[in-house]
């Protein structure tokens, strides 16, 4: 896979295909002062051959997506902060990972964009966000 990599103001974009996904070492505007865990999934976690996400999108572990918790709509757009990197991710699925860490976690996190942040060894993160 060709990957195009553009310094733009301040922005790394990554192009894979017609997927363009972003992060920035910039902080956001408004402070990420809400804290949640989260963990991640890959293609094991599809159900279906299709791997549809609950947006009706194909799921792709290497695009920067996320499963959020049912408290937040399809389509939310995030910005996630831990330890030094950002990143900025829109929710295009669910899942039923809301009943671990006590409440807490509300997020699983495309392997990509857990991988951004930590290795998937770590298993689960807990981070600042804001949307």
């Amino acid at each position: 896979m060709n990957t195009l990599s553009l310094l733009i103001f301040g922005l790394v974009v990554l192009i894979y295909g017609q997927t363009i996904l972003y992060t920035s070492s910039a902080k956001y505007e408004k402070p990420l002062s809400k804290e949640a865990y989260a963990s991640w999934y890959g293609y094991e976690s599809c159900v279906s051959k299709e791997c549809l996400t609950a947006s009706g999108e194909v799921f792709n572990e290497n695009r920067f997506s996320l499963a959020c918790s049912y408290k937040f709509r399809l389509g939310t757009k995030f910005n996630f902060y831990y330890k030094g990197k950002y990143a900025t991710a829109i929710c295009n699925d669910r899942g039923g990972f809301e009943q671990f860490n006590g409440g807490r976690r509300l997020f699983d996190l495309s392997t990509s964009l857990f991988e951004h942040f930590a290795p998937k060894s770590k298993g689960v993160i807990k981070l600042r966000y804001g949307n």
